[in-house]
C-alpha cells in the first residue's frame, strides 16, 4: 500500500497582525510544483493588500479573502493528480493538470 501523508491543507492562516505565507500556510504535494509560485504570489498579494489599505489588520483580511481560493485549488489539485497516479490514471491527470495550469494562469 502506497504511503500516504497527512493531507494537504488550503487555508491562509492569520491571527491578528501575523500571517503565514507559502508552504506554512498551505502546502501542497509536488505533482504541480506550485509550492514556490504560491510563496511568491502569496508575498506579491500582501505588498498589494498592505499599500491599498491604511489599516494593516484590512490589509490581512483582504489578503487571506484573495489567497484561499487559489491556494485551495493547487493543494487539491495536487492531491487528486497524487491519486491519479497512484491508480494508473495518467490520462486523466493531464487533462486535470491543463485544466488547474489554465485556472492558475488568471491573474490573482
Amino acid at each position: 500500500m502506497p504511503h500516504s501523508p497527512k493531507p494537504p491543507t488550503a487555508r491562509v492562516l492569520r491571527e491578528g497582525m501575523t500571517v503565514l505565507l507559502g508552504d506554512a500556510a498551505h502546502t501542497p504535494s509536488p505533482q504541480l510544483v506550485s509550492g514556490a509560485a504560491l510563496a511568491i504570489e502569496d508575498a506579491v498579494v500582501l505588498a498589494q493588500e498592505l499599500e491599498r489599505h491604511a489599516e494593516t489588520a484590512g490589509a490581512l483580511e483582504a489578503f487571506s479573502s484573495r489567497r484561499i481560493e487559489r491556494a485551495r485549488l493547487v493543494v487539491e489539485t495536487s492531491r487528486e493528480i497524487a491519486r491519479l497516479e497512484q491508480a494508473d490514471r495518467h490520462g486523466e491527470v493531464y487533462e486535470l493538470q491543463g485544466r488547474c495550469h489554465g485556472a492558475l494562469a488568471a491573474p490573482t
